[in-house]
């Protein structure tokens, strides 16, 4: 009794002890075995990437740097003890924290991308695994052979921390295995090649001259890895237009080429999230994409902020900053430069906690960028009068709205520097240069610019030549720019017809610096604005009255003030178009709702939706697609029919609104991407009789004909069975998307067919992470067939990470157990994992429901078993053999 109480305690120390010893033997089984169990776990929020060092120390024995390295290796060291950020102006006493103790290890998803347009596409991201240990993850992925193949992509929202993780990476990586080289891309030439980037960034570091053959040989030979961190992909592409859209394929080539010269390195770039889907993917590239804070995260920063600054708040008897303020505002709080903003307002004088809860969006953005502007006012015109003052603030604020507007009416999110300069050229023509104690030399923009360090300037050389571009740490900050100059100019035409006294006034209004912004995109491509201009006007009288008059006299307006002001090329009935559009959205912004007769000014009982009809078709005929799409999902209309007359009428949708009428549900919600939904918006947005008929009679179809979930996933399968997707993120969409079709199986078996062949040409990490995804999928003996042989593909080129497979049968059945053990057998992979002994029942019962699978088992046990201890049972099967050119999975 006692040996069957203790046989389970021994079986567990003998089963953990095997397992340490094959962790010992085998390192990156030991890594990958922690980056699996990291999921499952909570893991305590890190600073500064300080576990990458000893898990590399750990994995790759000792060398020592080769001598010309060394300045490197000092120049990678250094930003450790440097401030966090460069170039804030802080009050008298405020410290900024080190890197070093500051940086917070933040949680990233990785996946493999098919094309670049999924590198910007959030929902592609939501399928993506979170990693909750970043240090892990690039210690795996530094030592696979995947790293020098093609560059990991690091994507990043603006203020994320993209460019501080390439300065922790290059200090944290340890100097006698790798070789990092910190490469900024906008302080080198953007049109010289990958290779004279890197020599050009050295000797911007070092002051030394060095070639990169002769360092890359002398690494190679003291056997250490080259990382070259490319930090801001985006500012090459903003710079310089697609000039250099095939960047990620010049840098893997040349990754290939110096692999071929026995000099490999590996290769991480950094870029913005908004402008990757402007690269040209080269095959094995991986993608990481840093994400936003959680409140632990939060609140370890902030512990690290109010410690460095203790004597500065007790000095001035402030309180530190609190956690709970900023999580308040999580919008903000969740970026890392952007909750270092909020710590510098709270510093000046508790502002953001004196305020307590949670502020209005838009408040919080009008005391954030006041406060800002005013500091900068303040150090240029300390002796003005407060009137003057809060008018210079208000100027700094005007200006930077018409740099938001700039990149609205362009579609980006970014604006060149001579774009900029025309704009204010058009918009202040009174004004060439401003007055602001800057030096003759600076252009109208960079006066703008310069000194709001919350506004990013991207720049890259190009033809001996400065390219800038800037954008807005956050879209955001833009957003709500472009909603202060709309209300301001709203208020101004209020006031010039007489609204705020009482009655709207007579006389046509000087409308033509409103018709100037608001005539080159549709304001509902960015929603915030339209929310942001409805927290504005809250409370206020006369905006609905005047949208509307503006509305109605749209066709006869005459002040062409501002003319000059073109950010792109239209004609003048699609800028009248955009007028209209806009004009409309912002009344539905200002108020609850508008009626169609009030918004034409038809009088009770005539029927708006001819006119209405007319307007949508001209609009549609105007916008491009997404901006028609954008327009019809924003704005709702809502068809009601009286005894008498019908009428419409229009308002803002929420986040829960549903666009379709509720007599005429034709799917769900949630399926508002699928086509024949497209299709049902559009005939309700229009009013057009012929297409209320049509989808009156669709209704009857069955709801699949309509919704096509199914054939969706079918498209999804099809597109990996007729060769259009070979990449492990669609196989790993496909395989999961099989179980919602009526014969899984059989789509799951076809799956994994054509994944034996192509698993192959993906990269290591890829096809890793691949078939432990898949691995849940397979219940049928033939499916586990074909996922064995997946693996089996896979460990042929790759035998070291036998162990990290063999981890995933763990949990599977016995005859899987067998079919693996076989495999590796005729692999002759047998001595790279510890193999256990089929039982006779397990083999009986393979005879029985694969005769096939016994015989080869039969056949390599009695031939090979000696080796590895294994015995085939005797009296069991015939001593026919299989013949002799029989492989597995065959």
């Amino acid at each position: 009794m006692r040996a069957m109480t203790d046989l389970p305690r021994a079986a567990t120390m003998h089963y953990r002890e095997l397992y340490r010893r094959l962790a010992l033997d085998f390192p990156e089984f030991a890594l990958w075995v922690d980056l699996g169990q990291q999921e499952a776990t909570r893991v305590l929020v890190k600073r500064g990437l300080a576990d990458l060092e000893g898990k590399l120390l750990a994995l790759l024995p000792g060398r020592a740097a080769a001598h010309q390295v060394e300045s490197i290796v000092r120049a990678n060291q250094a930003p450790l003890d440097e401030p966090i950020y460069e170039g804030a102006d802080l009050p008298d006493g405020l410290r900024l924290p080190r890197l070093a103790a500051a940086y917070v290890d933040p949680l990233c998803r990785v996946a493999v991308p098919a094309t670049a347009s999924d590198l910007s596409a959030e929902s592609w991201w939501k399928n993506a695994p979170l990693w909750a240990d970043l240090p892990a993850f690039l210690a795996s992925h530094l030592t696979s052979p995947q790293a020098t193949y093609a560059p990991l992509v690091v994507l990043g929202q603006p203020g994320a921390g993209k460019s501080v993780l390439t300065k922790i990476l290059a200090a944290r990586l340890p100097a006698g295995q790798f070789l990092p080289i910190r490469v900024p891309l906008r302080h080198v030439p953007a049109d010289a090649s990958v290779q004279e980037q890197i020599e050009h960034a050295i000797h911007a570091r070092t002051h030394e001259r060095v070639y990169w053959a002769d360092l890359a040989r002398s690494a190679s030979d003291d056997g250490v890895l080259p990382v070259v961190l490319l930090d801001g992909l985006d500012e090459l592409l903003q710079a310089t237009g697609t000039h250099r859209a095939d960047y990620l394929y010049q840098v893997a080539r040349f990754q290939r080429e110096e692999l071929a010269q026995n000099r490999a390195l590996a290769v991480v770039i950094t870029t913005r999230t908004a402008v990757a889907d402007r690269c040209r993917l080269p095959e094995g590239v991986l993608a990481l994409r840093l994400e936003p804070f959680n409140g632990e995260q939060i609140g370890r920063w902030l512990d690290e902020w109010n410690a460095v600054n203790e004597m500065y708040f007790t000095r001035r008897g402030l309180r530190p900053m609190a956690t709970e303020s900023a999580i308040a505002q999580q919008e903000l709080a969740v970026q890392p430069l952007l909750l270092f903003m909020l710590a510098l307002y709270d510093a000046d004088s508790n502002a953001l906690q004196k305020e307590g809860g949670i502020l209005a969006r838009a408040e919080l953005y009008q005391r954030l960028l006041t406060r800002f502007a005013s500091r900068e006012v303040a150090k240029r015109r300390s002796n003005h009068s407060d009137r003057a003052f809060a008018e210079a603030v208000d100027q700094e604020l005007l200006r930077l709205a018409i740099v938001a507007f700039a990149m609205l009416n362009r579609g980006r999110q970014w604006v060149t520097a001579e774009e900029l300069d025309r704009d204010l050229a058009a918009l202040f023509p009174e004004r060439s240069r401003m007055d602001t104690g800057f030096a003759a030399s600076l252009t109208h923009a960079e006066e703008v610019i310069g000194r709001f360090f919350f506004v990013h300037q991207a720049q890259a050389e190009q033809d001996n030549k400065v390219l800038k571009t800037y954008e807005f740490l956050h879209a955001t900050f833009g957003e709500y720019l472009v909603a202060f100059l709309l209300h301001r100019v709203l208020e101004q035409l209020r006031t010039q017809a007489g609204t705020a006294a009482g009655p709207l006034g007579g006389g046509r209004l000087q409308d033509g610096l409103l018709y100037a912004l608001t005539s080159f995109t549709v304001l509902s491509a960015r929603r915030p604005v339209l929310d942001f201009v409805r927290e504005l006007t809250s409370g206020k009288d006369g905006y609905r009255e005047l949208l509307l008059r503006l509305f109605r006299g749209r066709d006869h307006r005459t002040d062409e003030n501002h003319e000059r002001y073109e950010p792109q090329t239209q004609t003048s009935v699609r800028r009248d178009a955009y007028y209209g559009v806009n004009l409309v959205l912002l009344c539905a912004a200002v108020s609850e709702s508008v009626a169609g007769r009030e918004l034409f000014g038809l009088e009770n009982g005539s029927d708006p939706v001819p006119d209405w009809r007319a307007l949508a078709l001209l609009w549609k005929s105007s916008l491009l697609i997404e901006e028609w799409r954008d327009l019809t999902r924003n704005l709702v209309v809502r068809r009601s029919q009286g005894y008498r007359h019908r009428d419409m009428t229009l308002y803002l949708a929420g986040p829960e609104t549903w666009i379709m009428n509720a007599n005429e549900p034709l799917a769900p919600p949630a399926m508002e991407e699928v086509s024949a939904v497209n299709l049902g918006v559009e005939a309700n947005f229009l009013c057009m009789v012929a297409l209320d008929i049509l989808m009156h009679g669709a209704q009857g179809l069955e709801p699949a004909a309509f919704i096509e979930a199914d054939s969706s996933v079918m498209s999804l399968v099809s597109g990996l069975w007729t060769g259009r997707n070979v990449d492990a993120y669609s196989y790993d969409l496909a395989g999961k998307a099989t179980a919602h079709l009526p014969d899984k199986s059989h789509h799951l078996s076809r799956t994994l067919q054509l994944l034996r062949t192509d698993i192959v040409r993906m990269p290591l990490d890829s096809a890793m992470l691949l078939l432990s995804s898949l691995r849940g999928l397979t219940s049928k003996p033939d499916e586990d067939d074909l996922f064995i042989c997946c693996m089996l593909e896979v460990v042929a080129r790759h035998p070291k990470i036998v162990s990290y497979l063999s981890s995933l049968l763990l949990a599977g059945a016995s005859v899987s157990k067998v079919r693996w053990t076989v495999g590796l057998l005729e692999l002759g992979l047998g001595d790279l994992h510890p193999l256990s002994q089929p039982t006779v029942e397990h083999l009986l019962m393979i005879e029985r429901t694969d005769p096939l699978l016994f015989r080869r088992a039969q056949r390599v046990i009695q031939m090979e078993g000696d080796r590895y201890g294994l015995r085939w049972p005797e009296g069991i099967g015939s001593d026919s053999d299989l013949p002799p050119d029989m492989r597995p999975c065959g």
